[in-house]
């Protein structure tokens, strides 16, 4: 994975998000969304769409430096909250996180980003 880019975090997730509460959550979270894909991409699984990613639990395990059983216990828990769908595809699991864009800058429709920054 190319370790490029930037992705947004709002305040209201560090400060008033109910992940806030758990710092490991919370890393993870961040993680999750700095490992999906942030544009569509043909895999070989298929076409893996933006905010999407065909991983498996081992290697969301390693990821986020836990153990598998405790990957499938977040999961379980953000799936409850509406945060994430998650798939059986083959040998893999096909996580989607809802809302994505809600955690991104905005697009414009050619693909470039809205850069937000004011000058001063």
């Amino acid at each position: 994975m190319k370790a490029i880019g930037r992705f947004a975090i709002t305040r209201s997730l560090l400060f008033e998000h109910w992940l806030s509460e758990n710092d490991d959550y919370l890393i993870a979270w961040i993680k999750i969304i700095a490992t999906v894909n942030f544009e569509d991409n043909e895999t070989i699984h298929g076409i893996c769409k933006r905010g999407c990613s065909f991983k498996s639990l081992d290697q969301w395990a390693t990821i986020l430096k836990w153990n598998k059983s405790k990957v499938r216990r977040f999961f379980t828990l953000l799936k409850k909250r509406h945060m994430i769908e998650q798939k059986k595809a083959h040998n893999t699991t096909h996580l989607t996180i809802c809302n994505y864009d809600t955690y991104q800058f905005k697009r414009h429709t050619n693909g470039h980003t809205i850069d937000t920054r004011m000058d001063t």
